[in-house]
């Protein structure tokens, strides 16, 4: 008896509990949801950061690359500008690689036969002559000269008929020259020519003293090493660096760009003018060599080629 008592007690209470509940539900009421989880510290440790989120608009993305250059060719432009055959290499290297130098854009051109002895230091007859002649021309034109011996260096480098020039018709030559007749000839016609009429229009000045970076050395050229041998090597070529007047400042030659000036317009016409006098004429400009100097030779080539630059 005592035994279904309970059974019916026990019974009884889960009724009543089934009872409130759809009461509950008859009512409307949710029941209790069950409580959450705690976040497991350890997995959100070792969950990777996502990455930043990018911008929708991917026209956005291409103006900012388009708004940057991306190499040295396309920020540059003229002048400078690496040639495409070492834009490969740029784009091998990386940012923080080192750079060689740049060579210059031109080099000076090259003798016909550059390899070949100098002429021998016996003049024939007819250069004798011709020689003489030159000597006579000189003299007209009041230029100051001592001949000197011929010059014999070591097989290669020298001439047979070298003069010390010191002076053209009252310029003085700072420090005086070693040249081959014609090219003091030639320097005399020029400055005759054309310094002295271009000085007196742009400049309202009269040449006292040309100076000069030398004229004879045994030396390649632009004074690079293993370089084949400069028209300085034989007395065939002459450097002016610049110069002083009775008046007015001194002048020097240097690059002077598009700036339109009296001693600009000075520049360009005694260089244009020495086209007339030399078979080569360099300077500002020709190459990185000759940015302060004013380079006259009188190399021979092929078809009697003239380089004026």
């Amino acid at each position: 008896m005592r035994l279904r008592a309970l059974r019916l007690a026990g019974a009884a209470a889960l009724a009543l509990a089934a009872g409130g509940a759809l009461a509950q539900e008859a009512d409307g009421g949710t029941p209790p949801a069950p409580p959450e989880r705690p976040a497991d510290a350890r997995r959100l440790a070792l969950d990777p950061p996502l990455p930043v989120a990018r911008p929708d608009d991917a026209d956005e993305l291409a103006e900012e690359d388009a708004s940057e250059p991306q190499n040295e060719n396309e920020a540059e432009s003229g002048e400078g500008a690496v040639p495409d055959e070492e834009t490969a290499l740029e784009d091998a290297r990386t940012d923080d690689a080192p750079h060689p130098p740049r060579r210059p854009v031109v080099e000076e051109p090259e003798a016909v036969l550059p390899d070949e002895p100098r002429a021998p230091l016996s003049p024939t007859p007819e250069e004798r002559a011709a020689y003489e002649a030159c000597l006579g021309d000189l003299a007209a034109l009041d230029v100051a000269f001592e001949e000197r011996p011929a010059i014999d260096g070591d097989g290669r480098c020298g001439t047979a008929l070298p003069l010390r020039v010191s002076a053209l018709d009252g310029i003085a030559l700072q420090p005086a020259v070693t040249v081959q007749c014609d090219v003091a000839l030639a320097l005399a016609h020029w400055s005759e020519q054309a310094l002295l009429p271009a000085a007196r229009e742009h400049l309202d000045a009269e040449p006292q003293t040309l100076y000069t970076a030398g004229a004879y050395v045994c030396r390649g050229r632009n004074r690079q090493p293993n370089a084949r041998l400069s028209e300085h090597a034989f007395a065939n070529a002459v450097d002016i660096t610049g110069m002083d007047f009775a008046e007015g400042e001194a002048f020097a030659v240097e690059p002077r760009g598009g700036v339109e000036s009296p001693q600009a317009r000075f520049q360009r016409e005694i260089r244009r003018g020495a086209c007339a006098h030399f078979r080569t004429v360099l300077g500002p400009g020709s190459d990185a060599y000759h940015d302060d100097h004013l380079h006259f030779d009188q190399r021979e080539r092929r078809n009697d080629y003239r380089l004026c630059e």
